[in-house]
């Protein structure tokens, strides 16, 4: 409240809003392995589903597709940061967004989140799952991020045994697809 001019004011906090997130990204990848948070059953289905629900409430277009229920064993806090930031790079590329989970006769789980936006050019796919990669050219300039919410979600499905892959959908947009292994019994 020490600044009078409120325009710099509100320049100023959404600028240590975007330091703040910045930080946290950066905190999240680097803290990967360290990271003390143990598997345990959650509903993946509900927890993907709720994430859509509350994408819709705040007004974006977003839809799932899936079963009602799907108990799998994942660093929840982690794995949610992970689908979370996949959907919500969708919902900054495009303006609809698709999301489904799937199981297949193997028990794969797979869950799709597809974008109408401009996709990402081919020779770039694997590269921007890097850490500080970025796309300026490709995606807005007045985007914020230290370009590492991909290369988290990357970090996170892959301390479950899954993937992640992503790809240009022939009708236009992206496909992140993350595809899970239900670990062996030992």
């Amino acid at each position: 409240d020490g600044i009078p001019d409120d325009q710099l004011r509100h320049a100023i906090v959404g600028d240590v809003k975007e330091m703040e997130a910045m930080v946290a990204s950066l905190l999240a990848y680097l803290g990967g392995e360290d990271d003390p948070e143990r598997p345990v059953t959650v509903d993946v289905a509900v927890m993907v589903a709720t994430m859509v629900d509350e994408i819709q409430d705040e007004g974006g277009d977003a839809t799932y597709e899936g079963p009602s229920h799907l108990e799998w064993t994942v660093r929840p806090v982690a794995f949610k940061r992970a689908v979370r930031n996949l959907i919500e790079n969708a919902l900054k590329y495009g303006e609809i967004v698709r999301v489904g989970v799937a199981v297949d006769e193997d028990g794969k789980a797979t869950i799709t989140i597809d974008d109408n936006g401009p996709g990402i050019p081919e020779h770039r796919l694997q590269e921007v799952v890097k850490p500080f990669v970025r796309l300026d050219s490709a995606r807005g300039r007045d985007t914020q991020g230290l370009g590492l919410g991909l290369a988290i979600a990357a970090r996170a499905i892959e301390r479950e045994g899954g993937s992640l892959e992503l790809e240009n959908r022939p009708s236009g947009g992206l496909r992140a697809q993350t595809r899970l292994i239900r670990p062996s019994a030992t």
